[in-house]
């Protein structure tokens, strides 16, 4: 696929049960890419380059939703589209750069699996044979860190809820 660009680098609060921030990154879409995200249900691989941060040379999973930001005004007269990365915020591009972003179909589980076990029924001694998209994104620590910290960060707000509730019910019943 096509190497896009990224015209901006943001962070990105997640507006939901955690404040977790994600970093989102801006591209001028074309058609081949539109049409690729929608056949991909707009879950999409992609591997950053020339960034200077963490993300450089992963496949990272991302999402495509111009609709993240809330912010039709400013999409629609730039032309830009927003890509959530599905991992942590690590940090704004080195000042100076230039860095670009490359697109990748995320197979699913099921998909990686069937890799998987064709890989390993094969009797093959060759070490150096080349990963396969699909099986390093479902390896990449970055996308597999995501929902241990979302279980991190739920857990014990959770139980400290609990805490007060137990604590009212205590202070009221005197």
């Amino acid at each position: 696929m096509t190497e896009y660009t990224i015209e901006r680098f943001d962070a990105i609060l997640n507006k939901g049960t955690s404040n977790t921030t994600f970093p989102a990154i801006y591209i001028k879409p074309d058609d081949e890419f539109l049409e690729f995200a929608k056949k991909n249900n707009y879950l999409i691989g992609c591997k950053i380059k020339n960034s200077g941060t963490v993300y450089d040379d992963k496949v990272l999973s991302g999402i495509l939703n111009n609709k993240l930001l809330d912010r039709p005004n400013f999409l629609n007269k730039s032309g830009l589209c927003v890509i959530m990365l599905l991992v942590k915020w690590k940090g704004y591009p080195e000042y100076g750069r230039t860095p670009s972003v490359t697109f990748f179909e995320i197979k699913r589980q099921t998909d990686v699996d069937t890799n998987d076990k064709d890989t390993n029924d094969k009797d093959t001694n060759d070490k150096d044979t080349p990963q396969t998209k699909s099986s390093y994104v479902k390896n990449n620590s970055l996308q597999n860190n995501t929902t241990t910290t979302t279980l991190k960060i739920i857990l014990p707000t959770i139980k400290f809820l609990i805490f007060l509730l137990i604590v009212y019910f205590l202070k009221n019943r005197i």
